[in-house]
């Protein structure tokens, strides 16, 4: 179901206050639409006169990509307009490439297997469908296990983290990770179990190590692709990655995290996304900034003519 203003995340209300959190919402909104313009009007010098969302009235203009202004019958904004795109590559994983290729944990190393459990939150994250049963399964593989909730669960799904932590208190093989900065986890895992989380690309891009995934029966509804048709590239390429966790992975989780981490079929496959979703790889910092010098030199020469 399309909702224009739909709640972000997961409230987990009941379908009646949900429907009111909605409206009241929408009332908001259009509140701030009104006086957005009114302001616009009152201040020609601010040259914001194609940003004007309501006037007269009337939803004039959207915030957000084509696909949803054409959804709503709309022009998108003048910022869309003229979007310029140049993909000069990643610096994120640039320079995650380069903390990677000089960086020595502190932390002990295990002598044996480390599996790394970090899913994203709201209600097809990994915990939420699976919980107790997934970390149970993954206690009897015998390997050292650590969990890495997404931040945002410590929030949103407070009460089931503190669930499972009670559940499965900290040990010798089994450990939540809540780092701030979570490298140095990634570098001690020999593979990792996720979801849609995008950490998952930082790990297979960056470490080039093995995962396993779960769709876990994705909706994108609480989420910022709630609005999109396609299907995401991450869940066309996770096949090919790594094995899917579904409803019968039970007493099988331990083959499966075996074959990931020895089959080199998956090595050649990350490689492929490699290519595909990092790009001019070790080059984009340098290359961003002499598009922006670039760009800011025509701009000039174009005030200037």
């Amino acid at each position: 179901r399309f909702v224009a203003f739909g709640l972000k995340g997961n409230p987990d209300l009941p379908p009646a206050e949900l429907d009111l959190n909605i409206k009241i919402q929408k009332a908001m909104a259009i509140l701030q639409f009104k006086v957005e313009a009114q302001l616009i009007d009152e201040n020609p010098s601010f040259e914001l006169q194609d940003r004007k969302l309501l006037d007269k009235g009337e939803l004039k203009l959207a915030h957000g990509g084509a696909r949803f202004c054409s959804y709503l019958g709309l022009e998108p904004t003048g910022d869309y307009r003229s979007f310029i795109c140049d993909n000069a590559g990643s610096m994120s994983f640039d320079e995650m490439k380069k903390r990677l290729d000089s960086y020595t944990s502190t932390s002990d190393k295990k002598d044996k297997t480390t599996v790394l459990l970090a899913p994203s939150w709201g209600p097809s994250g990994l915990l939420t469908r699976y919980g107790a049963d997934l970390l149970d399964e993954l206690v009897k593989t015998g390997y050292h296990i650590v969990v890495r909730p997404h931040p945002q669960s410590f929030t949103s799904e407070a009460a089931l983290i503190e669930k499972l932590m009670k559940q499965f208190p900290e040990n010798d093989n089994f450990e939540w990770n809540r780092d701030n900065d979570n490298f140095d986890i990634l570098s001690r895992a020999d593979i990792m179990i996720s979801d849609f989380s995008g950490v998952i690309f930082d790990y297979l891009l960056v470490f080039d190590k093995p995962i396993m995934y779960a769709n876990a029966g994705f909706s994108k509804d609480p989420y910022d692709a709630w609005w999109l048709d396609e299907t995401p590239w991450t869940f066309e390429m996770l096949p090919r990655l790594g094995k899917e966790i579904t409803d019968d992975y039970k007493g099988s989780l331990k083959s499966m995290i075996d074959e990931c981490i020895n089959d080199p079929s998956y090595g050649s496959a990350r490689a492929e996304a490699r290519t595909k979703g990092w790009m001019n790889a070790g080059n984009a910092t340098a290359d961003t900034c002499d598009f922006l010098i670039n760009k800011l030199n025509e701009l000039s020469e174009e005030e200037n003519s």
